[in-house]
């Protein structure tokens, strides 16, 4: 083991098994996707775009809302989620972020807007 050798296993691990799995979907026999199956990557698509809002935002508006904005987001495809969950859910993200993030490690992450 030598400099680098982490990173480059944590590289290449990934990508063997992506090729594994890819190369095993070649092999299977390909059926049609059944009628409205779409709606089941709605999920994804509205997580994946929370993190991308939250990313975009933490810097302008702060952590303490761009948190629980990322929460709400995600939260519109949460089935029979209540609202009390959800804004409990944003509260102990923001505390716990900011804790670890902010206090412990000394990061420079802005807490509220810069106006």
């Amino acid at each position: 083991m030598g400099t680098g050798y982490v990173p480059r296993a944590v590289v290449l691990d990934p990508d063997g098994g992506s090729a594994r799995i890819f190369s095993q979907g070649l092999r299977e026999n390909d059926t049609p996707p059944e009628p409205g199956a779409w709606w089941r990557l709605v999920p994804i698509i509205v997580v994946t775009a929370s993190l991308v809002a939250f990313a975009l935002t933490i810097e302008q508006i702060g952590l303490a809302l761009s948190g629980p904005a990322a929460v709400g987001i995600g939260a519109l495809v949460a089935p029979g989620i209540k609202v009390w969950e959800a804004l409990a859910a944003a509260v102990v993200l923001v505390v716990m972020a900011w804790a670890i993030f902010i206090l412990g490690l000394g990061l420079t992450i802005p807490l509220w807007p810069v106006w």
